[in-house]
């Protein structure tokens, strides 16, 4: 009986793990659907960022060279992990 109780759980568990890492790839983000909404993203922040700058009679370089790199980090990011999931 002891054995039993130990065993079950762990093929349990590895049942689980086995099932998940079959799903994993059906839930995955698609690339079509996620640069679209990242291209407007960017646009919108730039507009914001514009937007912004328009009020004050001096131009902020920090502003306007802010946006550029945070949007490439996320491109960077996303694909860097879409590339790591499907290996």
């Amino acid at each position: 009986m002891p054995a039993s109780q130990l065993l079950l759980p762990a093929l349990n568990e590895m049942f689980d793990i086995a099932n998940e890492r079959m799903r994993m790839p059906q839930t995955r983000i698609r690339r079509r659907r996620l640069f679209p909404v990242l291209v407007v993203l960017a646009l919108v922040s730039a507009f914001l960022v514009g937007d912004g700058m328009s009020e004050s009679k001096t131009a902020s370089q920090l502003h306007m060279v802010s946006p550029t790199p945070r949007c490439l980090i996320v491109v960077y990011v996303v694909i860097d992990s879409e590339s790591r999931a499907s290996a």
